[in-house]
This record gives C-alpha cells, structure tokens and sequence, in this order.
C-alpha cells in the first residue's frame, strides 16, 4: 500500500489553531476535535485528497474532518497530518481518535489514523516506524487507541496522520475522523527545553518552534533567543532571520497571554507554540509562496 503524503500544501492563507486546555487530558494535538473548522491541518498532494469541516457529524461533540481521497492510482492513502513536535525514545504516549466509515461508497478500503516517529526535529527525516490503527466497520463512530506505546529508539519527533486508503484506481473515497488525540500516558506536560530549534519564552512557559518548506526541500528551523520574551528563527543561514516572534504577558488587561510575529519570508512556515502550563497548543501557518502576514493573537492563550 502507498501512503501519499510526500507533498504538503496548507489550505489556506495564515491560519491558527487550538488544541483543547490540559482538563482535556494534555492533548499534543492542535484542533483534534474539529468543532469548528479543519484548519492547522496539511494535506498530501492537492490532486489526491481534499478535505472540508462538517458541522452535523461528530463525535463526541459536534464537528468532525471530512477527508476524501480521490488518488488516481490503485491501493493509495492520502490525507492530513499534523507535526506534533519533540518526543523522549523509550517514554510511553496513548494516543488514536474516532472514525466514521460511511458504507455503500463506489470504492472500497478502510479509515486509518497513525504516528510516523521522525529521527530528526521538526518531523524531519525518513520515519523510522509508522504504527497504524484502522476500521472496517461500516455507519458507526469507532474508537481508535494505541496506550503505553514507547517511542522507539532514536525517535526525535513525531507526526499524527489519517487518511483514507483506497484499493481501486480513480473514484472516491471518504471518511470522517474527530477526537484525535495524542499525549504521555503519565499525563505530565514535559517541561519548556531550549535546544538548536525550540524557544523557551515567557519564564519558560511556551515553547516556539518553526518548521519550513519549499519545492526542493524541507526543515526545521534554527533559533535564536534574544530576550526572555523574544526570539527568530533561521532556516537558510544564520546571516538570513525569517522572522521575530514574542510571547507578553496581557493577563493584566484580557486574561490572556499575547503572541506576536512578523515574518521575512514566503515560503511554507508552520510555527507551533505550546503553553506548558495549561497544555493549549497553536499552529500558525504561511503557505508556500505567500508573503508571511503578521500575528497579533492577543486572545489564544488564557491566563494564568
């Protein structure tokens, strides 16, 4: 079976995207739920699939990802996925979601939701193990659940994918996916580390990092702390700055801690920021050959 997801394209102009607080079980996946749109998400080769929010189904609450994958080829799986960022080898994640599989389509194969654990940061480098969890089962939501699962040996980061697979050439076939989820089965938000590509801002509480891509290749981006607030990121050349990004503490007037950036490019960028503290994740996306508009999102992160 192929899984196509080597090309990916955002959806749209910037975009943001929240997971759920930490009541929700610490959730490492941004918009997991679908409540209200199916931004934050990329998708393969935009002659493959296409993806759309559907408001009337969901599970368990309403909102859910409709993907369709319309791969001309034989026996293809094509969708969305998502870099979740830094993982630790050898600890243990749950992670899976629900799936509803319409039955009396024109084609026949099965819904799948599943990890791919990069070697390098950013979710970068050839996956050194892809586990997949699947349904048959047709007109029903089905839970999907991986618990206790190790990262395997030299895991740096990984990625959240689902899609549909399709057996025959040409044709349609669709599903909906909704409560996606991935976390440590301990529960416990690891703490803020600055390394070469994450920044740790605001005491510590957020971390930043930024991934980008462009037609001949992809990366994670470099950073470069400038103040206990303030930080950029290089992808190129450290002579070349992308961008600069801030994390302010607006509690005092909104209740919410304030995230800022201004970018110098327009290539592809997806930078993630995570509260440590209340476990709400972001992404904010600038598709490939767009200039990179500016963040002012005063309301995406509540206080304390």
């Amino acid at each position: 079976m192929k899984t196509t997801f080597g090309i990916f394209r955002a959806a749209a102009v910037l975009f943001v995207v929240t997971a759920a607080p930490a009541s929700a079980q610490n959730n490492f996946v941004a918009n997991g739920n679908f409540d209200t749109d199916v931004s934050g998400w990329i998708i393969s080769a935009s002659n493959e699939v296409t993806i759309a929010f559907d408001g009337a189904v969901g599970n368990t609450s309403p909102g859910s990802i409709r993907i369709t994958n319309i791969s001309p080829g034989a026996s293809n799986g094509a969708g969305v996925v998502q870099c979740l960022g830094p993982v630790t080898a050898g600890k243990l994640y749950n992670w899976g979601g629900r799936v509803f599989f319409p039955g009396g389509q024109n084609r026949t194969g099965n819904l799948q939701i599943g990890l791919r654990w990069h070697p390098g940061p950013g979710c970068t480098g050839v996956p050194i193990d892809q586990p997949r969890l699947q349904t048959n089962s047709f007109d029903a939501w089905d839970l999907k659940a991986a618990n206790n699962q190790p990262a395997p040996a030299g895991s740096v980061s990984v990625s959240f994918v689902a899609f549909p697979s399709k057996v025959e050439a040409g044709g349609a076939l669709l599903g909906y996916f909704d409560s996606l989820f991935f976390r440590q089965s301990d529960g416990l938000i690891p703490p803020c580390v600055a390394d070469a590509i994450t920044l740790c801002l605001n005491n510590n509480r957020f971390s930043v990092t930024a991934t980008w891509r462009t037609a001949q290749g992809a990366g994670a981006g470099t950073a470069v702390p400038l103040t206990t607030d303030t930080g950029s990121f290089w992808f190129f050349s450290s002579n070349n700055l992308e961008g600069i990004f801030k994390l302010v503490n607006g509690c005092a007037f909104n209740s919410f801690y304030w995230f800022f950036g201004g970018g110098l490019t327009n290539v592809e960028v997806i930078l993630r920021v995570f509260d440590r503290q209340t476990g709400t994740a972001k992404v904010y996306v600038n598709p490939f050959n767009t200039a990179f508009l500016p963040v002012q999102d005063t309301a995406g992160f509540p206080c304390p």
